[in-house]
């Protein structure tokens, strides 16, 4: 899932992309799931809706992603 994640630019990721990852993560977040609902129905959110769901998604598809590097074995030195 790397490739949705524009965390290494500067470029605020698109509507398709936040969608994407919020359906992939496992989480409760009523703002989040009220948002994704508003988006699916095909209205458009306004600047503290985008503003919240889009660095809730990022966050936790941050946390996610430290987490699954926290969880992989260490390569023992030789």
């Amino acid at each position: 899932m790397s490739d949705l994640n524009p965390a290494s630019t500067n470029e605020a990721p698109s509507l398709d992309t936040l969608k994407e990852l919020y359906s992939h993560q496992n989480r409760e977040c009523w703002l989040c799931k009220s948002y994704a609902e508003k988006l699916e129905a095909g209205k458009e959110l306004k600047e503290e809706e985008l503003w919240h769901f889009t660095n809730c998604v990022m966050a936790w598809e941050q946390v996610n992603h430290e987490n699954q590097e926290a969880e992989q074995p260490l390569e023992k030195a030789a």
